[in-house]
């Protein structure tokens, strides 16, 4: 059952009973959300698992950090706990394979992924990697019809609306992930209404340059970070990229140095990184020449980057 808009947020932790007792504990946490869906341990180790679950007035946004092991949904549990309700799932860095009747599917990490709980399913997470999972409950009728959601799913996997969806859920694990109740209704209801516009074929900004800067900020490490590289990641042209940032006020090059720039002042202001090289800190934010780190970062600050270390 989705709850109420007043019901306060569903919160359990296998680490309040005892060792023996965790994984069945975390079993009857899940069971009101994931209807019908019974989890299967992959080994004998102590399973330390948190769940939560918050209630969007249209559905549920839930998130389960847990060690990998197998999800089912089988026929017996069809006949005995009816639900027709979907789920769009998300691991941010871990794939998993989706088992469809005969047909298997891997889902790379990063991608989302609906699940129709009227239909038997298995899910398989790697056993020996922590899971890390984000899961939207909706009802039925917030989806297209049954028939149509393999071809959402196509355009979640291989579209540029799967990637800006992606880029939502993110948030959407960051809010779960901090607990802030106002964050988690934002992002979930951010979620719902993109997941909609793809199933209607609404426009939406998938090619947006905000998302797009949302996107390069998490590559800056990588000194190929450019046009190329994001017009690779969105499946649209350099020049489009380029166009894009150009209608922002600035180009690629210009905000990708400048983030790299801004990233490499807080880690030299950053007490706890006092003793790291600067070399080393230029390397991490994506600087492929300390010397052309060293020229930029006094054009940009008007002083060295070691004299950055030492300003109150």
């Amino acid at each position: 059952m989705i709850q109420s808009a007043e019901t306060q947020p569903l919160i359990r932790d296998t680490t309040s009973v005892a060792p023996h007792r965790r994984f069945a504990y975390f079993c009857e946490a899940i069971c009101s959300t994931f209807v019908g869906i019974q989890p299967e341990r992959s080994n004998n180790r102590q399973f330390d698992a948190r769940f939560s679950a918050h209630d969007l007035g249209v559905g549920q946004l839930a998130s389960i950090h847990a060690p990998g092991h197998r999800a089912a949904r089988d026929g017996a549990m069809l006949r005995r706990t009816p639900d027709d309700s979907v789920f769009l799932n998300f691991l941010p860095d871990a794939a998993f394979d989706c088992q469809i009747g005969d047909a298997t599917h891997h889902v790379p990490a990063g991608t989302p992924r609906v699940i129709d709980n009227a239909a038997a399913f298995a899910l398989h997470f790697a056993p020996n990697d922590r899971l890390r999972l984000y899961s939207l409950r909706l009802p039925r009728d917030r989806l297209p019809p049954k028939r149509k959601i393999d071809a959402l799913n196509r355009q979640l996997a291989h579209g540029p609306g799967g990637q800006f969806l992606a880029a939502q859920f993110r948030l959407a694990a960051l809010a779960c992930d901090s607990g802030d109740s106002a964050a988690i209704r934002a992002t979930g209801h951010a979620l719902v209404a993109l997941l909609e516009a793809l199933e209607t074929g609404a426009d939406a900004p998938v090619a947006d340059v905000a998302l797009m800067k949302l996107w390069a900020a998490q590559h800056l490490s990588d000194p190929a970070l450019g046009a190329v590289m994001i017009a690779g990641h969105f499946r649209v042209s350099p020049r489009t990229v380029q166009d894009r940032f150009r209608r922002d006020g600035t180009s690629v090059g210009r905000w990708v140095q400048d983030r790299r720039l801004r990233a490499a002042w807080d880690a030299l202001r950053d007490p706890a990184q006092r003793f790291r090289p600067v070399a080393r800190i230029a390397l991490e934010c994506g600087f492929a020449s300390v010397a052309h780190f060293n020229r930029a970062f006094r054009a940009r600050f008007d002083m060295a980057p070691s004299q950055a270390r030492h300003l109150f």
